[in-house]
């Protein structure tokens, strides 16, 4: 089994980033073609902290709902190949992937602080987030960690022990 390494999964991340921001914007057309989102949503208030709470649902649906189904993975993670999976092999499900995606946002608490340098702390903690994926062996994150995930190269067979040889014919 090989695990993916920093590129193909900042690569995928890339992909799924254009994905979702496209998303957005088609909403904020909509929104400033006076159809109040918004507040549908439950999402009122003056300044962007609707347009981020916007994002992070749109994202966190898309990730959730791609990850826990049969695909074990997102669009961009498809494309390049690469799938999230259990450590044992097995395949990860809806609670597995909503955990790992609220590992993955933990640093986006930044983003809502109203201090000076809040911003300059979610980037270093998004890089100290990512650091473990080159150095550990099998190129886990602090979100792999947490929710106990490996994101491995090519298509997984959950039919079998991908961790256990299979034994030899007789």
């Amino acid at each position: 089994m090989q695990y993916a390494g920093g590129w193909q999964r900042f690569n995928a991340s890339v992909i799924d980033g254009m994905i979702v921001g496209a998303v957005l914007f088609v909403i904020s057309l909509m929104t400033s073609a006076n159809i109040d989102l918004m507040s549908l949503l439950g999402l009122g208030g003056e300044d962007d902290t609707r347009e981020k709470l916007l994002g992070i649902a749109i994202a966190f649906i898309y990730s959730v709902l791609f990850m826990g189904s049969s695909w074990q993975a997102t669009p961009g993670m498809r494309w390049r190949k690469i799938y999230v999976i259990k450590p044992d092999g097995e395949s990860v499900n809806y609670i597995n992937a909503v955990c790992r995606f609220l590992a993955f946002s933990a640093p986006l608490v930044f983003d809502f602080m109203d201090f000076g340098g809040a911003s300059v702390m979610g980037y270093i903690a998004y890089i100290a987030w990512y650091v473990p994926i080159i150095y550990t062996r099998e190129k886990t994150g602090v979100h792999d960690m947490i929710c106990s995930t490996r994101v491995v190269r090519g298509k997984p067979d959950f039919t079998a022990s991908i961790l256990l040889p299979t034994p030899p014919s007789l």
